[in-house]
């Protein structure tokens, strides 16, 4: 694969994440995974010797990117970065409040929300960042499957830990 301009790399699949790497038009990297959509690949930039994701749109591929293997990768953690504490959800509805205490103050910091919810009838998977301690979701009750949810506090040293959502 070669970078088609000036692409971030990140730490998941959306621009929720953190930046990891960046690449440089005509860069290269080894394709090893995309995920569900196919608009996010999982990359191993040349001379690195980890991956990360960047944005399909920002790459030149000389392969079908459907017939790329759809990977489900591990958000790494920071000890050093502190989980946020007194996680708590409630529902009204098809609508889920999350709220929790805020971290101690660091440089960019925020949270982090990646969740399964049901839209439509099926279970998808999203991923949410705020500068806030509460957030709302609408997951309708419909789905075979059951929602769930994890939260993580960031800050420019990476991610915590992640703390599991309560789901109502």
């Amino acid at each position: 694969m070669t970078a088609k301009s000036s692409a971030n790399c990140r730490y998941g699949p959306s621009t929720v994440y953190l930046y990891a790497y960046g690449l440089r038009e005509g860069d290269t990297a080894r394709l090893d995974g995309r995920n569900y959509a196919g608009d996010w690949l999982w990359i191993r930039p040349q001379g690195l010797n980890w991956n990360c994701w960047v944005a399909a749109s920002t790459m030149e591929a000389n392969v079908d990117i459907q017939e790329v293997k759809v990977v489900y990768t591990t958000l790494y953690s920071n000890p050093a970065v502190p989980k946020p504490s007194g996680v708590s959800a409630s529902r009204s509805g098809d609508k889920v409040t999350i709220t929790w205490n805020p971290v101690p103050p660091a440089l960019e910091q925020g949270y982090l929300i990646e969740a399964r919810i049901c839209t439509n009838g099926y279970l998808i998977d999203v991923a949410y960042s705020t500068t806030n301690t509460a957030m709302t979701l609408s997951d309708e009750q419909s789905c075979a499957g059951d929602s769930r949810g994890e939260l993580r506090a960031y800050d420019k040293r990476g991610y915590s830990a992640p703390v599991t959502i309560p789901w109502p």
